[in-house]
């Protein structure tokens, strides 16, 4: 089968879990044989427009005109529907799997075959952009941008035949929030890196590679540091914990709009020194391998591709129940309370505190749950078995049985 794999970026690292999904689902489809085609933007000066990484073809179109920078104007979307007429032509493509609302509704316009692997609810996220921004024309915005986004992916999630989703809690909130047959959609869980996991890793020479205290307990979290993210809630608790011990220290991996106003709230409640921020890094596998627990605060997430990658590295992981209305988190798909992790109470004020505190001080519970997160990532989240579903999945496409 020939397929084409669509996503706004895809650049050489691999940076960011939608494009390293797109890299290992492409690499099992090519080891079976099928010919690999990712249709992406040109994202960046000194990319090339066509290239070839490990078998799969890489096709990069051009950044299409658009008004006041948004990807959803009609000139833009009817370029992007072009490109991928002639993308499905020339290479003989049998199915497409979108990673990105522009090209699942432009591909659907232009009445392709398609199915949706939704990463999230543009339109929510764009909304959650807009709460987070300190700049009122940047407010405005995102605000005006959310608008068409909505109607997009009411139009995608209705006409698509087949939707996948990352966990029964993003299933359950597309069905609140869109009238659509739950029949088309389907949960179709992330892998992780098999090649990753190395719980037997040296911590004291993967602190010393990222530059970490050897002689103090790790608390690591990893993401884009955003409003929805919850990191100043994540400091609040980390605050009451270093009430009580001055033992660990909190990493914190990654940037985003709050990054400047995280640092400054850090200071204004006694975190100085005990809070290390590193900022954006493409090789995050060597902050996993040196944390002791890993910490997702985060109250809005389809999924949380890095909770499998802490524990691919044998990292205890944290995080908070499922609630109504938030925090709307799968993390109870994930981590398995009390044998890989533990589940915190999110409107318990400290109760995070208080299992990172449980954690630290029961080492062996602590390696006990460590051995087992790895067991659980690699037993439970293959890069095999994402591809396989989806492959069936364009199967009942193509044919009509979806």
């Amino acid at each position: 089968m020939n397929i084409l794999l669509m996503n706004r970026t895809f650049v050489y690292p691999f940076t960011g879990g939608v494009a390293n999904s797109l890299n290992y689902i492409s690499k099992q489809l090519v080891r079976a044989g099928h010919k690999v085609v990712i249709l992406c933007e040109k994202s960046e000066d000194g990319l090339q427009d066509v290239e070839f990484i490990d078998g799969v073809k890489i096709i990069r179109h051009p950044k299409f005109f658009r008004f006041f920078h948004m990807r959803e104007d009609v000139n833009y979307l009817h370029q992007l529907k072009k490109t991928l007429v002639n993308v499905f032509k020339e290479e003989n493509i049998n199915v497409a799997w979108s990673r990105h609302l522009n090209y699942t509704y432009a591909a659907l316009k232009a009445q392709l075959p398609v199915v949706y692997y939704l990463p999230s609810f543009f339109a929510i996220e764009t909304l959650e952009f807009a709460k987070g921004s300190k700049s009122p024309m940047k407010k405005a915005y995102f605000y005006l941008q959310s608008v068409p986004q909505y109607f997009m992916e009411r139009f995608v999630t209705n006409k698509c035949k087949a939707i996948s989703v990352l966990s029964k809690n993003r299933k359950a909130e597309l069905l609140a929030r869109y009238s659509i047959d739950p029949e088309k959609v389907h949960i179709v869980q992330p892998g992780v890196d098999a090649g990753a996991f190395n719980r037997g890793a040296n911590k004291k020479s993967a602190r010393e590679q990222v530059q970490l205290p050897v002689g103090k307990k790790i608390l690591l979290t990893v993401c884009r540091q955003e409003y929805r993210k919850n990191l100043d809630g994540l400091l609040r608790e980390f605050s009451i914990l270093q009430q009580k011990r001055d033992d660990a220290v909190l990493v914190l991996v990654g940037t985003g709009s709050q990054h400047t106003y995280l640092k400054e709230y850090a200071k204004s409640i006694g975190l100085n020194g005990s809070v290390i921020f590193k900022g954006f890094q493409e090789n995050t596998w060597p902050y996993y391998k040196a944390a002791d627990i890993f910490l997702w605060p985060s109250l809005q997430e389809g999924f949380g591709q890095v909770l499998l990658e802490a524990l691919s590295c044998g990292s205890p992981c944290i995080g908070y129940a499922q609630g109504d209305p938030i925090p709307n988190v799968p993390n109870e798909e994930i981590i398995e309370d009390g044998t890989t992790g533990l589940i915190a109470d999110y409107f318990t004020q400290g109760d995070m505190a208080r299992k990172v505190e449980m954690l630290l001080d029961d080492d062996q519970l602590r390696d006990r749950m460590s051995i087992n997160a790895v067991d659980a990532a690699r037993s439970r989240f293959s890069w095999s078995e994402t591809t396989g579903r989806m492959f069936d999945l364009s199967g009942k496409v193509i044919n009509g049985n979806c």
